[in-house]
């Protein structure tokens, strides 16, 4: 039988310890993320549900009188509004929105005072300032004008769940439900993580399947070595 050449098995033992791995860095942090940047104005729910942010009520376009969340039928029909002072934040905020549209969450503009709101039906129920969640406040950061009170990427809503995320620049994590807009959890992550730091794609739950998958990929080359030199 033909022998392989060793240049070919240095590629395959390259690809299955760098890019298997590789892998669980894009497992999501909480099951089904749904996020949206601040620049979105028309956001698509589903086939039928269409969550809409304008520029106060003198800007309607596109059959979407107000701000909202409509059926997506033509025309638009209205399922709830959300007033001009408050549309006129969210045109400007990070939202993120529950799977059928009822909940948002809305985290205040980087300029702005700092806070996260919660709205159900287009009615805002709760608020929580950022301020108020750093216990250690020597860790906030100014940055160009600017407090840095969370670790923005790390910003997550699980839709099952219905609970949204942050981690504070002193490394507490908070879940906070959405219905309710009441704190469930805290967790000190830093000292979940040994003290290590948090990354922007990857978590305490990631970091174990990481490690899991480089041990696993690590004896998988070990016996495919073995099988080949024994070939």
């Amino acid at each position: 039988m033909k022998k392989i050449p060793k240049k070919f098995l240095i590629i395959i033992c390259f690809v299955i310890v760098f890019c298997v791995p590789a892998t669980a860095f894009g497992a999501p942090y909480v099951t089904e993320v749904i996020e949206y940047e601040p620049s979105h104005r028309v956001i698509e729910l589903d086939d039928n549900r269409i969550f809409v942010v304008l520029h106060g009520s003198l800007e309607a376009k596109e059959g979407f009188a107000v701000s909202g969340l409509y059926y997506n039928t033509q025309p638009p029909q209205l399922i709830y509004m959300i007033n001009d002072a408050d549309s006129l934040r969210l045109r400007q905020w990070q939202l993120f929105i529950s799977s059928d549209g009822t909940y948002v969450v809305a985290v205040a503009h980087p300029l702005a005072h700092q806070r996260v709101e919660f709205f159900a039906n287009g009615m805002l129920f709760e608020t929580h300032y950022f301020s108020d969640l750093v216990v250690d406040s020597s860790a906030i950061e100014v940055i160009g004008g600017r407090r840095i009170y969370d670790q923005e990427e790390l910003r997550r809503l699980n839709v099952e769940t219905n609970e949204f995320y942050i981690i504070t620049v002193d490394y507490i994590e908070y879940r906070f439900n959405i219905e309710t807009g009441e704190i469930v959890r805290t967790r000190d992550v830093f000292r979940a993580t040994g003290g290590g730091r948090i990354h922007t794609n990857i978590n305490v739950t990631q970091g174990a399947a990481l490690s899991t998958t480089i041990i696993l990929a690590s004896l998988l080359v070990i016996v495919f070595l073995y099988f080949i030199e024994s070939w």
